[in-house]
């Protein structure tokens, strides 16, 4: 399993001012036996894998083609547990 900090986005105004800025996320992956991501996390840096703070995805491959991306739940919601990911409801 692979942890990474995602950058934080800015939205700078015509004087280069942040209007709005997007938390940083941290990203898991869980790699399939061909060393493609088949699940993917994404939450708060310094979430844990028990809460249910995750927003998830399950990637389904053709041999290396990337020919499905479902989310947990069937939403794109930040509400699911990364520990559970093989277990969730995908669509």
């Amino acid at each position: 399993m692979v942890t990474t900090n995602l950058n934080v986005a800015q939205i700078l105004d015509a004087n280069g001012r942040v209007l709005h800025e997007a938390p940083t996320l941290m990203m898991r992956q869980q790699v399939n036996g061909t060393g493609l991501p088949e699940y993917v996390g994404l939450a708060i840096p310094g979430s844990a894998g028990s809460g249910s703070v995750w927003q998830i995805r399950k990637y389904t491959y053709s041999g290396n083609y990337l020919v499905k991306v479902e989310f947990a739940d069937g939403n794109n919601q930040f509400d699911n547990i990364w520990n559970n990911r093989t277990s969730l409801s995908y669509s």
